[in-house]
Formats: C-alpha cells, structure tokens, sequence
C-alpha cells in the first residue's frame, strides 16, 4: 500500500477505481500528490484496477458518498479518466484480545470476579491481553519473565469478568430503542412545554436549536488540527466578530442619541464609553458568530454539500440562513436600542430624576447660568430655571438638552455649569 494518511482523520473509504492504461501515469501522479493511500489491484491490455484508500473526517453517514466526489472532482481537475466501480468505508472488526489484570493471589479464590477486581484493582501488577480468561492465565509466566518486578508466577493470578461479557456484541435493537425512548422524551417535553405557553416554549425550542449549533461549533474547532477549518467562511466571520461589535456598539450610540436628537459625532466618547458600547453589543454578535459556526460545522461534519444533485444549493441555504440571522440579531439590538432611547426620553419628561445610563453615555444634571453677556447657541433659549441635561460636545461644542424645549448647542464654556443631583432638584437664583 503507497501514499501517507493524515494525522487526524475519522473513516477510512476504500474505493474501487478502473482507469484506461493510457491514463494510469496521470493517476499515480494524481494519488501520489493526495493524502491517500493506493495500491493496484490488477492490470489488462486495456486498464488498470486500483484499490484507493481515501481519509474522510465527519459522520459515517455519508462518508463514502463524500470520498467519491472528493476523488471525482480531483479527477476532473487534473483530466483524469478514471471510472469508480465500488466504493465502501472500513468498519473496524471487533477485538481478539482483551486485557486481564494480573493481581497478587488472594486466599479467597471463590471471589467473584467484579468483586476480586472492585477490591484489588489498585494493586494490580500489569495487564495481559488475551483472547480468553484461561488464555490469560497460561501467559502470566511470559508476563513474569517480562517484568520480574512483579513477583513469582506462583504468587500472581489473572482476574477479569467472564469471557461472554467480553466478547459480546452491541445489539442494533437497543439503540433503535434508545432513539425511540429519547424522541418520545423529547416530544414529551415539546408538548409540556407547548402546554404551559410561550413563557416555557421559547426557552425550550432555544435549547433544542442551540444543542446542534454548538456541536457544530464543536466539530469546527477540533477541526482545526486537520486544516479543516482554515477555509474562508469561518476564518472570515471570526476575524469580522470583532470589528462587528465595534460597529454595532457605534449603530447603538448612533440610535440612542438620536431619540435626544443629538448625533453620534456630537458627543465626545471617551474609550470607557465606547467600550462599554462594544461590550453591551457583544452578546448578538457572539450568539451570530455560534449560529454560522454552528451551521457551517453540520454542514461539514454530517457531508451536506456533497449529498444530492445540488450540493451548491446545500451549501448557500447554510449561508443564507446564517446570513438572515445575523441581520435579525443585529435589527433587534439596534430596535432595542432605539426603545431605550425613547424610552429614556419618556422618562425624563414624564418623571425627571436622575441620569440614566446606556451603551456607554450618561449625561450630567446640571443648571445653566448664561451670565451677563449674550451666548451664540443654535437651538432653543437656554433653560435656567430648571436642571438639563449636559452631553458634553466634541469640537469645543456643549449640548444642553431640556426635557420640554430640546437641545441646545453652545461653545464650551461660554456659560456656567452647576451639578445638580436630579431633573426635579430647583436652580439656584
């Protein structure tokens, strides 16, 4: 057998493939370039038989499916005529051997064996790998003279359960039972959840959909080792998390000023306010970034974009549906955004109090006093009988914004400010 696997792989499909003798260089060349492993099989006047050994990572459902396109595609980009005439992945035979500890002889040789081994474990000398009980303990001299530390043969004996607890096999009814009794459970749990109304509902479908999207999320990240991951769609989305929430978090600033009618680049932002911004925008985005992953590892792990005729449909429904939710979790949190800030509004005018923080902006309660001199403003007339509240302004401009007239824009420092603790607190003069 020729050619090297890779270090990580899950299923091994051997395909059964003929090519056209004039065509067996350009084969070779092509397998020997892949990280398969071939050997031939036999040879006519007119072609050549080859057994081809193709590593495939993800689910066994699938598996041999997805080696036969990934051997057709390379063929057709390299102009290889080669034909596949069968095509299977290698199941692992059961065990012939399984390991005894060999245990210091104790007086009690009618202990049960799961007894014998529940109280001595710990004191085991080694272990024998035989096809039988008996087997093994015919080899504890072999395993004396290997290791005579452990003792004299006379003084050692072989413990396990009894071979038929070894060498039976897993039944297919039972995890057909299994699956039947957890659907049961699980349409059991929908149908109390359903039941007791939305409140139970939400939380329940949230779970169900997040169980497989973090299992893809999974399959993505031990993915990595085998350069599986290192396409563009996870690459690119993990690299743009980051940005996003910088984005996002100015998009929330942007919305929630705008219910003050003050613009985004009105107000001066120190980094701990837009840090904050990013970090109350952070949630959406993270719970997008594990919706694509989470899409694009079951993609991968279960072979979607190799099953039927249209694999390119597969591939772009997955994209477009992470697509849709990235957009709607990014409009809910900038509509959030906006309710607060109308909110926020609200609840000076209706009740004054105190500032209120939000994404990264709390205002100063103050009181005006214009002084003698006449101040340029563009705006409303300054109030001075009651407190506004101070945003303070970039490009050496003060917003002063009145729950009754709005705001107003003056220089800085052009009138006098004086903190007050709440909207309802009275000026002094």
């Amino acid at each position: 057998m020729e050619g090297e696997f890779p270090r990580h792989y899950d299923h091994e499909v051997r395909l059964g493939v003929r090519v056209p003798q004039a065509q067996a260089a350009a084969l070779l060349a092509l397998m020997c370039g892949r990280p398969w492993r071939f050997r031939e099989v036999g040879a006519t006047p007119e072609h050549r038989d080859y057994d081809v050994h193709i590593p495939v990572s993800g689910a066994a459902l699938g598996a041999a499916v997805a080696a036969s396109v990934r051997f057709r595609k390379a063929c057709d980009r390299s102009g290889v005529d080669a034909r596949i005439v069968t095509s299977a992945r290698l199941r692992p035979g059961p065990a012939r051997t399984h390991a005894y500890l060999v245990l210091p002889r104790v007086a009690a040789d009618r202990i049960p064996a799961n007894v014998l081994l529940a109280l001595t474990w710990w004191r085991a000398r080694g272990r024998v790998h035989a096809e039988t009980l008996a087997e093994a303990r015919s080899l504890v001299p072999e395993f004396v003279a290997r290791n005579p530390e452990a003792g004299p043969a006379d003084s050692l004996t072989v413990a396990g359960l009894p071979d038929r607890m070894h060498t039976s096999e897993r039944s297919p009814v039972l995890g057909a039972v299994a699956l039947g009794v957890f659907l049961l459970v699980c349409g059991a749990v929908l149908l109390a959840a359903w039941s007791a109304g939305e409140a139970a509902l939400r939380p329940f479908l949230t779970t169900l959909v997040a169980v497989p999207l973090v299992f893809g999320v999974w399959q993505v990240l031990i993915r990595i080792p085998e350069s599986l991951a290192g396409t563009w769609f996870p690459l690119v989305i993990t690299v743009l998390a980051i940005p996003a929430m910088v984005a996002l978090g100015d998009f929330s600033l942007t919305v929630y000023l705008d219910a003050f009618g003050i613009g985004a680049n009105e107000v001066a932002l120190s980094g701990v306010s837009r840090f904050a911004a990013t970090t109350e925008s952070a949630p959406p985005v993270i719970q997008a970034l594990v919706v694509s992953l989470g899409l694009f590892g079951l993609v991968r792990h279960f072979h979607l974009v190799t099953l039927g005729v249209a694999p390119f449909l597969i591939g772009l429904a997955a994209v477009l549906l992470a697509l849709a939710y990235v957009l709607g979790a990014l409009t809910d949190q900038l509509r959030a955004d906006t309710a607060q800030g109308e909110a926020h509004v609200e609840a000076y005018r209706a009740e004054g109090g105190e500032a209120r923080f939000h994404a990264g902006v709390e205002p100063a309660v103050v009181c005006v006093d214009p002084g003698e001199d006449p101040v340029v403003r563009v705006g409303p007339p300054l109030t001075t009988d009651r407190p506004v509240l101070y945003f303070k302004g970039a490009k050496d401009v003060d917003l002063l914004w009145d729950r009754e007239e709005g705001v107003t824009r003056v220089p800085r420092f052009s009138v006098t400010l004086t903190p007050v603790d709440t909207l309802d607190d009275p000026c002094p003069g």
